[in-house]
């Protein structure tokens, strides 16, 4: 009895030591059903360094940090470590033998799947790493074959690694339940895509159509999309690029910063985003540059960093979109509430995505379609958002129409008056043509006047100062008559003498205002002449320095006493903005009669106005040649037909005997001749003050 224990002891040990430690209990196999996920029946193991090797993994001696999942589907997001998987599986099928084992994520770049058959361990390979031509069962996900007799109970082990999400959806299917799934799988996916291609094919002829460029966007965002949903379920490895490994493993990240700048475009465009969300406009600019560089730096950098910044746009991105879209709805814009509803079902679906692939969500049938679900949503709300802004375009087309016809009616209620009309704008275009006929032979003959007024302008003094003479010895002789005549007929009470004092008094009285009337002909004439000498130059050249604000004031000086000679101009009020300590070279008396005209013109409008007031203001301009002198003042504003020949010679708009025809003439001309300008830079007739732009120009820079 003493052995008892220890026979015991030894037959427990002999059992426990069949079995490995921690090994978790076995999969059955049975006949009714032909599925089972694997993710909570299996252990995995963490190679951070990749040093185990298969004979170390299955070494039942050997004590190694096995794990037991605890999800439907162990997801363990990106990662550098490879991971070790075991399954253990018991068939008690009487009928199947051979079976499947499916990793249902076909974005893993290596798989390596390690059995026992005849006590030798044998290895699979599979992935996207491998051409899929290499592949035991030519189907998207990794699929291995296997056979399991009845009641044979045995260990697989699975290795994996990819620069992918880490996660690998484990499940094995009968023959039968396998090719029944992936027939209805198959006809699935045939609709969804057969969906985006009908969609590309509607929008294009939406595109030829309205010719909206926002719709050329939209129809390569869905071709960007589709090779994306392609490339993420393994249809684009197994029908497109088969062949092509290395753009396989970058088609993901590649495609999505397609997606994100044919996306972004298209909400530029559909959403108006320039005119309704302007600062979204440009944050939108930015992120179209952001999945640019996405695209082209996929095909260059690391898987791993591309897809992590791919994920990073597919997180953030969106909700850029969103606002957008929420904005220029809340402004109005009726094609937005089909769009923000459309790019939120799809938004979500992406953003549930790519937590998912981060390892923040956990795998199953909704997370691992939420883009599809949410792209379906999507393309069939923004038909309608589509639809919707054509039954706009054909609304306005229809109203335009109703408003064609009510034009027609009034159009043929007015066309007796558009005749009419037409005839007068004939008229006025005969008028017009005879005044351009009357303008060139004013200007010959204004030609031909200067060329006589220079050669007899010098010589018109002496004769204004014989008659000035002439009539001054005239009036003294009269004078002296008059003198005797009151002599001899004062005191004499005669009736003949006294008619007679009355009739020379009335002579005499008529005589004086002869007098005054030729003196001021003589002096007026004498002024004439001396603007003609301005004009033409007579007077020659006198180069100096001068304050730019003393010659304003000298100018506004004499005008204001000229003024106040020959009219009845008071409480004008004068402003200026004159710098002291502005001096140019020019010919002071020259620019001084410049001036003086220009301000004489505005003391003379600027009269009717209740306030009258004049503005006057100097400064340089940019490059420092010319000296810009700003005059306005209120009052009447000049009309549109003056306007047109305001700097003509002997034209005058004032009163008959106020203006000789000469001053913004003469000013014109001596500008011009000297290199500067005049021009009328407000009429009046909006603002209520007439203002005129003045430029000096500085003789000493012009020579330089």
């Amino acid at each position: 009895m003493k052995y008892k224990y220890f026979y015991i002891f030894i037959f427990i040990t002999f059992i426990i030591w069949q079995f490995p430690l921690g090994a978790t209990e076995p999969v059955i196999l049975t006949e009714g059903t032909g599925e089972y996920q694997l993710g909570l029946n299996l252990e995995y193991l963490e190679d951070k360094e990749k040093k185990y090797s298969i004979q170390e993994i299955m070494n039942p001696a050997a004590v190694l940090p096995w794990k037991k999942s605890e999800k439907l589907v162990p997801n363990f997001g990106f990662t550098n470590s490879a991971y070790w998987i075991r399954i253990h599986l018991r068939n008690e099928s009487a009928v199947n033998q051979d079976w499947l084992l499916e990793i249902g994520y076909p974005l893993i770049d290596r798989i390596q799947f390690y059995y026992t058959r005849e006590k030798i361990t044998q290895m699979k390979e599979s992935g996207d790493s491998f051409e899929f031509s290499q592949r035991e069962i030519k189907q998207k996900n990794a699929s291995f074959r296997f056979s399991l007799a009845r009641n044979d109970e045995t260990e697989f082990y699975l290795r994996m690694e990819t620069e992918s999400s880490m996660q690998f959806p484990v499940t094995v299917w009968s023959i039968h339940e396998f090719a029944r799934q992936d027939h209805d799988s198959q006809y699935a996916y045939g609709i969804y895509y057969g969906i985006i291609i009908v969609m590309i094919l509607y929008n294009l002829f939406v595109f030829f159509t309205i010719w909206d460029y926002s719709y050329v966007f939209y129809v390569l965002y869905l071709v960007s999309y589709a090779f994306f949903q392609m490339s993420l379920t393994g249809y684009a490895f197994e029908y497109l690029w088969p062949g092509l490994i290395w753009f396989s493993n970058k088609s993901v990240p590649f495609f999505i910063g397609g997606g994100f700048f044919f996306g972004l475009m298209f909400c530029m465009s559909f959403l108006k985003m320039q005119v309704y969300t302007p600062r979204m406009y440009h944050v939108s600019r930015f992120g179209v540059i952001l999945a640019l560089i996405l695209m082209i730096s996929t095909l260059f950098l690391n898987y791993a960093i591309s897809i992590k910044f791919g994920v990073a746009l597919a997180v953030s991105l969106p909700f850029i979109v969103l606002y957008s879209g929420f904005k220029t709805m809340i402004k109005g814009y009726r094609p937005a509430r089909y769009f923000m509803i459309a790019w939120l079902m799809f938004l979500i679906g992406m953003i549930v995505t790519g937590l998912k692939s981060a390892g923040f969500l956990p795998n199953n049938f909704f997370t691992n379609n939420g883009i599809m679900f949410g792209s379906a949503f999507e393309i069939i709300l923004l038909s309608l958002g589509l639809g919707d802004k054509i039954n706009i375009m054909k609304a306005e087309k229809e109203n335009a129409q109703r408003e064609a016809l009510d034009l027609k009616d009034e159009m043929n209620k007015r066309l007796e008056q558009q005749v009419k009309e037409r005839t007068e704008n004939l008229q006025l275009a005969l008028e017009d043509l005879r005044n351009a006929q009357d303008k060139l032979v004013v200007s010959e003959k204004k030609t031909a006047l200067m060329k006589i007024a220079a050669g007899i302008a010098h010589e018109l003094n002496n004769p204004l100062n014989y008659i000035l003479g002439g009539v001054n010895g005239f009036k003294r002789v009269y004078m002296d008559i008059q003198s005797v005549l009151n002599d001899i007929l004062s005191g004499n009470d005669d009736p003949e003498a006294v008619e007679l004092k009355k009739y020379f008094n009335e002579q005499f009285s008529m005589t004086d205002t002869y007098f005054l009337n030729i003196n001021k002909g003589v002096q007026k004439s004498a002024a004439v002449i001396k603007e003609l000498r301005g004009v033409t130059g007579v007077d020659g050249e006198n180069i100096e320095e001068v304050s730019i604000s003393v010659l304003i004031r000298a100018a506004l000086e004499a005008a204001q006493k000229e003024s106040k000679e020959r009219t009845k101009f008071k409480n004008i009020k004068v402003k200026m903005t004159v710098p002291e300590a502005v001096f140019i070279e020019l010919n002071n008396s020259l620019y001084l009669q410049v001036l003086r005209n220009v301000f004489m013109n505005a003391i003379y409008y600027s009269n009717t106005s209740t306030e009258p007031q004049i503005h006057i203001q100097a400064r340089w301009n940019e490059d420092h040649t010319h000296c810009r002198i700003t005059v306005e003042n209120n009052g009447e504003a000049i009309p549109e037909k003056v306007e047109k020949n305001i700097f003509d010679g002997f034209v005058t708009t004032k009163d008959i005997g106020s203006g000789r025809g000469l001053g913004l003439f003469q000013s014109r001309s001596l500008l011009e001749y000297k290199g500067g300008l005049i021009e009328l830079a407000d009429n009046g007739r909006e603002s209520g003050w007439v203002r005129f732009e003045i430029y000096i120009p500085d003789q000493k820079v012009l020579q330089q």
